[in-house]
């Protein structure tokens, strides 16, 4: 949603994607930890094809960082993380049609990856089927950075019938012997460096793995670890968790957030328009409550106009001829 504004606001100097329209200004949440390494934040496309929209940040005092687009759909918000290795507060981000200047490499090393897919036909009952299965499922639901392996549900689509993969880091501590353990609905095998350590192949319930039962042992050093974990679902209960049993404890535990490195969130607190695009107004919207009745869905919805300045006054007409005023409703 991009509205045309009679006044213009646009910040002229440095504005190093020329063919963008306009930049999100987007700022760390409150709760935020000081030390993430990886930004997360939600930004909508405003008047560009989310499936054709190229995305490039900056901090606020123009120096480029790397960034990847995780996930983009039709009516949905664009899915973004990036280096946040600075500490600002405050970053750009500049949404183009067309690809904008070249992009430093970069992987994040913190947070957890995780991609559905529908699942296609396969064989659940050992890592060859799920692997077959993972490169035959090209259909992807969607993509999202998470703080730790531990699902319920499938935050891309039905929670039935999909496949996902979860990618990431260990950050170790303390070097020794530790046990690995999934705990799962249905098929799951996890790899660590690259070696499979533990798998609970087949069709089941979550119940009888609870304790850690299915598990592998491996020697870790200090320092950071790559890890892997497949999870394809044939009608189980949708869950999906990482336990371990460190050196000198006696039962396992879900790994927790901070082994996985910790994730800064952003909002988006404002638009500016490009030099050549003076007259434009950004806005957004989010779905903030629903439940569900007897078969009818009742959802709430929240439409913003992130930031006011220059000060306006906005006037809305919906569909239903209700109307409403102001920049948060």
């Amino acid at each position: 949603m991009l509205l045309l504004a009679s006044a213009g606001f646009a910040h002229a100097e440095g504005w190093p994607v020329t063919a963008a329209p306009f930049r999100v200004v987007i700022q760390r949440t409150d709760n935020a930890p000081a030390t993430a390494t990886v930004g997360a934040v939600n930004v909508w496309p405003g008047p560009l094809d989310p499936t054709n929209c190229a995305v490039y940040a900056t901090t606020a005092a123009g120096n480029v960082v790397g960034s990847k687009l995780l996930s983009a759909a039709p009516g949905e918000p664009l899915r973004i993380i990036f280096d946040a290795t600075s500490n600002a507060e405050s970053f750009h981000v500049y949404l183009s049609r067309t690809g904008p200047p070249p992009i430093p490499a970069w992987e994040p090393t913190a947070g957890v990856l995780l991609e559905t897919r529908v699942a296609a036909p396969g064989k659940f009952d050992n890592w060859t089927g799920v692997r077959d299965m993972w490169q035959a499922s090209t259909n992807v639901q969607g993509r999202s950075l998470l703080t730790q392996v531990y699902q319920g549900h499938n935050p891309h689509g039905p929670s039935a019938g999909f496949i996902a993969r979860y990618r990431g880091t260990l950050h170790i501590d303390k070097a020794g012997e530790y046990a690995l353990a999934t705990v799962s609905g249905d098929a799951s095998f996890l790899f660590v460096d690259g070696k499979l350590i533990a798998q609970w192949p087949g069709c089941h319930g979550p119940w009888s793995g609870r304790h850690g039962q299915f598990n592998g042992k491996l020697r870790l050093t200090a320092g950071p670890h790559a890890f892997e974990y497949y999870h394809a679902h044939c009608g189980n209960e949708p869950l999906a968790q990482i336990a371990w049993r460190p050196p000198g404890r006696d039962r396992f535990e879900v790994v927790p957030e901070s082994v996985f490195g910790a994730i800064a969130r952003f909002q988006v607190t404002g638009a500016e328009p490009s030099p050549a695009h003076a007259g434009l107004l950004y806005a957004v919207w989010e779905p903030h409550e629903h439940t569900t009745l007897q078969g009818l869905h009742l959802i709430t919805m929240k439409f913003k106009v992130p930031g006011n300045d220059p000060p306006r006054t906005y006037h809305w007409n919906f569909d239903d001829g209700r109307t409403a005023t102001g920049n948060n409703i």
